[in-house]
């Protein structure tokens, strides 16, 4: 295996910060929550004062849409999500 370089690693973040970014506040909210924060579905609804169903579903539009914009921008997931 060969290491890879910083920049590509640095030009993948930065793709995932302009994706996550132009999501929905709803959906970008859930999303930074629970997966960059690593809070709970639960949690996360508590802290937004909204249904755990509500964090659910807004999470699993987040990460679907981020997966079709980040393939459309020539980005698999296993590297957005591991930046």
């Amino acid at each position: 295996s060969r290491p890879v370089a910083d920049s590509a690693w640095e030009a993948a973040a930065v793709v995932v910060h302009e994706e996550v970014n132009r999501l929905p506040e709803q959906l970008r909210v859930a999303f930074i929550l629970c997966v960059l924060e690593g809070k709970t579905p639960t949690a996360a609804a508590a802290q937004l004062g909204v249904p755990v169903g509500t964090v659910g579903s807004h999470l699993h539009r987040a990460k679907r849409r981020l997966l079709e914009r980040l393939a459309a921008r020539g980005v698999g997931a296993a590297v957005a999500f591991a930046t």
